[in-house]
């Protein structure tokens, strides 16, 4: 089977349009799908899961419209997953941080709400953009435990308290280089941030 040598798909700012087809479900040895920068829309398509070889999924920049599906999590071995720039809704799975080889993850710059996700388990994780949702509530001093994460975006949600002191030790032994939030006194505090917007 022809399809089975196929291990990436870069179809980047080509001016895709439309949902995805079903056919790319024959692909199932995909190490890499970027599909970034395109006009494409609709529900992000359930076969996505059946990629188990799957190490980069970019689907940046694009028109879809869907929750963040579950299966996900049976991606084990996903490092980059690139989700910005959409209208994706609802709650983030706590199912997500069963991707424990995952190193950038970024959700900003869509329509997401209630709480910042737990990403327990996430040892390997560098990038972490949540910025420009919906989110509510505190950031979970577990994200002080993310001890290679050099990037950290919360600004532009609704978050509340303060960001807590085990992340600020992070930026001071200048291993997180960037960390935003929004620093007013109506919202999230931060006494180390590297950006208050």
């Amino acid at each position: 089977n022809e399809n089975s040598d196929i291990i990436g798909l870069n179809l980047t700012s080509i001016g895709l349009s439309g949902t995805l087809p079903v056919e790319l479900m024959a692909l199932e040895n995909l190490e890499v799908v970027d599909l970034s920068s395109n006009e494409l829309h609709g529900d992000i398509p359930f076969y996505l899961g059946h990629y188990r070889k799957l190490e980069t999924l970019n689907l940046a920049n694009n028109e879809f419209k869907s929750t963040i599906p579950k299966f996900f999590s049976h991606l084990s071995n996903l490092q980059v997953f690139d989700l910005s720039s959409n209208t994706i809704e609802g709650f983030t799975p706590d199912d997500i941080q069963k991707c424990t080889k995952l190193q950038k993850l970024k959700l900003n710059n869509n329509a997401l709400v209630g709480n910042l996700p737990l990403l327990d388990g996430l040892a390997s994780l560098e990038v972490l953009d949540l910025s420009n949702n919906s989110f509510v509530g505190f950031v979970p001093s577990s994200y002080g435990d993310m001890d290679v994460l050099t990037s950290l975006k919360l600004h532009s949600n609704r978050l509340q308290g303060s960001v807590p002191e085990i992340i600020c030790s992070l930026t001071q032994n200048g291993l997180l280089q960037v960390l935003t939030s929004d620093c007013d006194k109506d919202s999230l505090q931060c006494d180390c941030c590297t950006s208050c917007y």
